[in-house]
């Protein structure tokens, strides 16, 4: 266990690290979305059965392309990982990670107040997401892709963030573009 603990944990820093082999943006992006569900606990009341799959949402566009795809290849937590692009408020209680990726602020404090109560990890990349009632944003400092991480909405939400996680979430700095 330690040692995927510590392949994990690499893979967030290499995939964020500035070279000139880094992976596109939202492949980076991606690669943390699963990690993210590696290191989440949702209560058994999230799902509907033992079998049911672990929903990662994609709301607004699907600007992940194939990298999301290929993580409906793996599992998390002995579940299956599904990826659902998100077109409703009914759609969003289906998930389980819900991505947000529109600029519009009063969209997503819509979303956010669709999910909220539930034990959905959302995830955004507006400035200030974790401000609007976001339980995880991306933002970029320098080259790198950064994420802060809300501990008190995810604990509404009912999700246990991993410590080794929450050790790797950075506030975002005044300097850090929007």
């Amino acid at each position: 266990m330690r040692v995927g603990v510590a392949a994990a944990l690499g893979l967030f820093m290499a995939a964020s690290r500035g070279n000139p082999a880094r992976p596109a943006e939202y492949a980076v992006k991606a690669a943390f979305l699963y990690n993210f569900t590696r290191f989440v606990e949702w209560p058994e009341s999230a799902f509907r059965t033992a079998e049911s799959p672990l929903v990662i949402g994609v709301w607004d566009t699907n600007v992940f392309g194939p990298e999301l795809i290929a993580i409906e290849q793996r599992q998390v937590h002995s579940r299956p990982i599904s990826v659902l692009q998100c077109r409703s408020d009914d759609d969003f209680a289906r998930c389980h990670v819900l991505f947000l990726n529109c600029p519009n602020r009063k969209q997503v404090r819509d979303a956010l107040t669709a999910v909220s109560g539930k034990p959905v990890l959302t995830v955004g990349e507006t400035g200030d997401f974790t401000g609007l009632g976001g339980g995880v944003s991306f933002y970029a400092s320098g080259s790198r892709i950064r994420f802060e991480i809300s501990s008190e909405v995810c604990g509404r939400a009912g999700l246990k963030v991993s410590s080794k996680l929450l050790q790797l979430s950075r506030p975002r700095e005044p300097s850090d573009p929007e």
